[in-house]
């Protein structure tokens, strides 16, 4: 019946749509899965069009039909489907071992900047971040300077790319050490072997990943978040989950 054929379909679609929504459950799985039915779906649609292959000789001959252009399709979406397997599989070991840096949300946060399943963040240490960019150049005193010449200095050009090393308290809690313009190798006084790698290129410094996803009509519940816990690991840093004023996941 192909009525029960499309109902089956559609309820197949439905529960793997509803599983995605299931935040609980790593990505690398979902990925994995997504996968096996890519491959499952394929080897339905060939049986099909084996078995509903007709005897009677056809009035254009394909002979000349190359058969190389499917081997194509298939090493082309092989190429494609490694590559992003292997980034998820790589964020979910940050995830998964990496150190974890606690950051506080700002008090003024923008919860209310919410669109649709998420809710942008930001972070006090990043303040701290542009005020120790803006006072760098700052060398002369206020009764030498008048406001062009301040906006001047104060806009001088700086890195796409900066490197925050920071302090941590016994609860993980990040504070901001210094602000290095080349990948750091000297941490001196500061947290060993970790920083925060910091996006410069807009109007302020910003973290990766401030925008944090959650299931739909969650809101409330994620809006009583005070901190973020990040991970860190070789160089990449990923927001993991939010936590509560007492540090608790939510």
């Amino acid at each position: 019946s192909r009525s029960l054929f499309f109902i089956a379909l559609l309820a197949l679609i439905t529960n793997l749509a509803l599983y995605y929504y299931m935040l609980f459950i790593p990505l690398l799985y979902k990925s994995f899965l997504l996968l096996c039915f890519g491959a499952l779906f394929s080897f339905v649609v060939f049986f099909l069009h084996r078995k509903s292959k007709v005897t009677t000789q056809s009035a254009v001959d394909f002979s000349g039909v190359s058969k190389c252009e499917p081997l194509m399709a298939l090493l082309i979406a092989l190429l494609i489907l490694l590559p992003l397997n292997y980034k998820i599989w790589q964020f979910e070991n940050v995830l998964a071992t990496g150190k974890p840096v606690v950051l506080k949300i700002v008090p003024v946060d923008p919860r209310s900047l919410m669109q649709g399943d998420y809710m942008s963040l930001n972070y006090a240490i990043l303040q701290d971040i542009a005020a120790q960019l803006n006072d760098e150049p700052d060398q002369l005193n206020d009764e030498q300077t008048n406001e062009e010449d301040t906006w001047q200095i104060t806009r001088k050009p700086q890195p796409k790319r900066i490197y925050a090393l920071i302090h941590q308290n016994e609860q993980g809690v990040a504070t901001l050490c210094r602000v290095e313009k080349t990948k750091p190798t000297d941490f001196t006084g500061c947290e060993p072997n970790l920083y925060l790698p910091i996006n410069n290129t807009g109007w302020s410094p910003a973290l990766p990943s401030q925008e944090y996803f959650f299931a739909e009509g969650k809101g409330q519940y994620y809006a009583q978040a005070e901190y973020a816990e990040y991970r860190f690991k070789d160089g990449i840093l990923l927001l993991a989950r939010l936590l509560d004023q007492d540090l608790k996941p939510l």
